[in-house]
């Protein structure tokens, strides 16, 4: 909330515990011994307050940096000291850095307010910044405050933990460079460049995909039309013996792949997956997905093919029916690999009640602008037809969000893009941390073709969480 460390004052009396840094009005940080601290930070948690421990070697900008200060001034006042060509700001102060030593031993025990730099260069009418370091941790903070101060900024990073790659920083200067400042960009390309204009005329965002080449009537196959984006045919086993669905999934064949990458790397998302296994299991009228459980990643390398084979086995005795989804290579001796297992079964129960009333009194909004950068920054690449988050709320622990698909459907029974976009409201104010799942259980489809969703997202435990989405 607004005006963190003011909230937080009253409740450090007597802990031996302070503020030792502000970087935005709903962020603060605590230090002091580590008991006191641990002590506090449960109060705090009980409290509704989100908590998360930071790892440093000192309880810097606390009292407890005092023993070193007079040793730490000896070595300060033996340097030169000389006013700077760049300005530099003081988050000490809030204001220009002084040249003299007596600034850094004060820097080294004071609390650090970052808040008030950035408000200081926004009254200097500044409004374009840039994080220098290994890992964007103050961009959020920077957004935060300018926006108290209702004041439009850019921000833009240049490195990200664990990717040392040169396009890392050359995104950082090409996201700072569509804000609209100035680039060297002889400078930067080690050559002079000219620009290359731009079509006349507004772009129509519509895609044109080579449809596959490969296309073969599955009847003309002695095998039933699945009438599904990927797959594309069915063969009945001996009766009672269960089904086959067969298809290819590659990005060349489907390129809104592209858009769902996991640390790098395209990878077919869960939600594709669960809505294969809802899509076969419809075959042999077991619609509901008792449990499935995802084994290894499908991974789609550059826009080479894979086979993909989900198999519904017989019926049990119970009505179940199991179901494992392969996949292998575009080629005859390629080796097959499992991804899922799961149990289909027929339908049970009724949806419940409707969500028409879904959000709660007392439910506070949450700010998704930056969601998709904080699941990049995890490992999750997200391309626009997978970035549907719109809206979300939070009350307690329970979140609520609206999602839409970006782009048009391809006509699955619900669109993987959409229901994907359904947990990343799990990720918001997720301090960084995004998982995916790997787990689903009592999962059932009432409805299909939905391409705007209202979402519930409960959690169950420290790994396991509620899903309920309805369609608007």
């Amino acid at each position: 909330g607004r005006d963190a460390a003011g909230r937080l004052a009253p409740l450090l009396a007597g802990t031996g515990v302070v503020v030792s840094a502000v970087n935005s009005p709903g962020s603060a940080v605590l230090s002091g011994e580590t008991a006191a601290v641990d002590a506090l930070a449960a109060d705090l948690g009980a409290q509704g307050w989100r908590v998360n421990r930071l790892r440093v070697s000192h309880a810097f900008h606390s009292p407890l940096m005092e023993p070193m200060l007079a040793d730490f001034e000896r070595v300060a006042a033996g340097l030169t000291y000389r006013r700077p060509r760049i300005p530099l700001v003081s988050t000490v102060t809030g204001r220009p850095i002084a040249p003299d030593a007596g600034y850094w031993v004060r820097q080294v025990r004071e609390s650090v307010r970052f808040d008030q730099g950035v408000r200081f260069t926004l009254d200097q009418g500044v409004r374009n910044f840039l994080e220098v370091g290994p890992h964007s941790a103050l961009a959020m903070a920077i957004t935060e405050t300018a926006q108290a101060a209702d004041v439009p900024v850019a921000v833009a990073g240049t490195m990200r933990r664990d990717d040392d790659r040169p396009e890392r920083v050359l995104a950082g200067l090409a996201a700072a460079f569509t804000t609209g400042l100035a680039v060297d960009w002889p400078a930067v390309l080690g050559h002079p460049a000219a620009r290359v204009p731009l079509p006349a005329y507004p772009f129509e965002h519509e895609r044109f995909w080579f449809a596959s080449a490969t296309a073969v009537d599955a009847a003309a196959l002695g095998q039933r039309s699945a009438a599904h984006p990927v797959l594309g045919a069915l063969v009945d086993l001996t009766p009672d013996a269960g089904v086959v669905l067969t298809g290819r999934v590659g990005t060349g064949l489907q390129p809104w792949w592209s858009g769902h990458a996991v640390f790098g790397t395209v990878v077919v998302p869960g939600t594709a997956i669960a809505e294969w296994v809802w899509h076969a299991g419809a075959q042999v009228d077991c619609p509901e997905i008792v449990e499935l459980l995802l084994e290894s990643p499908l991974v789609l390398a550059g826009r080479a093919a894979r086979r993909v084979q989900v198999r519904v086995a017989a019926p049990g005795e119970d009505g179940t029916r199991a179901v494992t989804v392969h996949s292998c290579a575009d080629g005859p001796d390629e080796e097959w690999v499992c991804h899922a297992t799961a149990v289909a079964g027929p339908a049970s129960g009724d949806p419940g009640e409707p969500l028409t009333d879904w959000l709660p009194e007392g439910a506070q909004p949450l700010d998704v602008t930056g969601a998709y950068d904080a699941l990049e920054e995890a490992g999750f690449g997200y391309g626009p037809g997978f970035r549907g988050l719109r809206r979300a709320w939070r009350l307690g622990d329970d979140r609520y969000a609206e999602v839409e698909l970006p782009e048009a459907g391809a006509g699955a029974l619900i669109e993987p893009a959409v229901l994907d976009a359904a947990m990343h409201v799990g990720a918001v104010e997720a301090d960084g941390v995004a998982a995916m799942p790997f787990e689903w259980r009592g999962a059932r489809l009432y409805a299909t073709g939905a391409t705007a969703l209202r979402v519930r997202w409960r959690p169950l435990g420290p790994h396991a969480f509620r899903v309920d989405v309805a369609d608007t």
